[in-house]
């Protein structure tokens, strides 16, 4: 495994002074085989956290509309049965949504 040169320019001064103007190489501690093998789908990846993403907007979504129904009960517009009632509504609407987000 071959790694790339850093130019002596480019290191902080403390190491410059240290190992002065010779070249240096160094050796990988970790065997090279070990890198391979490891087959990653990318497209899958990308499915997953897009997927993710849409959930968490979902799951948003019906936090903000209990929120707002908890906020019409205290103000006293409606009833608490109305407000279990619309809660329960939300919450289909987001089991709905996430229902169809397994493309």
């Amino acid at each position: 495994m071959e790694l790339p040169k850093i130019n002596y320019d480019d290191l902080p001064e403390e190491i410059k002074q240290k190992i002065g103007k010779d070249e240096y190489s160094f050796q990988s501690l970790i065997d090279q085989d070990y890198f391979v093998g490891f087959n990653i789908d990318w497209e899958s990846i990308a499915k997953g956290k897009s997927s993710y993403a849409r959930r968490a907007v979902a799951q948003r979504k019906y936090v903000d509309e209990l929120e707002g129904i908890t906020k019409l009960v205290d103000k006293g517009k409606i009833t608490e049965e109305d407000a279990i009632n619309m809660a329960k509504e939300a919450r289909q609407r987001k089991e709905d949504s996430s229902s169809g987000l397994s493309e």
